[in-house]
């Protein structure tokens, strides 16, 4: 006997017809970078920050990290010394945010970069796309938001800071593209609405009954 698996997202609430959000960067800056998660480990930060040092538009490139954890520290120092040898002109952002707050800085910021290598939800991940944001997600076999990325263009090796930054790099020498896949990826939500989990949730009862 082999029991039936089902898998099912926890659900986020969506607009009926999200919208893509417009981000104009000019061609000096800044271009802002967000990313999501808890400053630990499995979630690999310091990929994004050595980014940095191989991206041909690092000087333009404004970070935001959204989130706490025990290497707040570590980046912080990995920040200064970017910013003292000169890769980074601007100074990386920490904090720690509300979801309003989150979804408004996901609207304004150009890229979210996910660097995790473990990452069973992803829930932070799709609710930023669900604002619009284009994303950079690392492919790793402990994380399933990859799932999320429409095209190779928005994946990365996990751990591959030199990768990363080639992806960074295309992304703002191509800012129209970006603003028209905007549109594609906060439609790309609705497949993880609320609505269509308990969709999907009610047609399995009703399958067993």
């Amino acid at each position: 006997f082999s029991p039936r698996l089902e898998v099912f997202s926890n659900g986020i609430r969506t607009e009926l017809q999200p919208k893509g959000s417009r981000v104009e960067i000019g061609t000096d800056g800044p271009v802002d970078i967000l990313c999501i998660g808890r400053l630990s480990e499995e979630k690999d930060q310091t990929t994004l920050l050595n980014a940095m040092r191989t991206s041909r538009h690092s000087r333009r490139i404004r970070l935001h990290f959204a989130g706490k954890g025990p290497y707040l520290g570590k980046y912080r120092r990995m920040a200064e010394k970017l910013l003292n040898e000169g890769v980074l002109s601007y100074t990386p952002e920490f904090g720690f945010y509300s979801k309003s707050e989150i979804s408004a800085l996901a609207k304004r910021c150009f890229l979210l970069v996910h660097c995790a290598t473990v990452e069973v939800e992803g829930l932070s991940c799709i609710e930023a796309i669900r604002e619009g944001i284009v994303p950079l997600i690392a492919e790793s076999r402990l994380s399933s938001a990859g799932q999320f990325a429409l095209d190779d263009r928005s994946l990365f090796k996990a751990g591959d800071s030199a990768a990363l930054a080639l992806k960074i790099d295309y992304w703002i020498e191509h800012a129209e593209e970006r603003n028209r896949m905007s549109g594609k990826y906060a439609a790309s939500s609705l497949d993880y609405s609320l609505d269509k989990t308990t969709e999907e949730f009610i047609k399995l009862y009703g399958s067993v009954l």
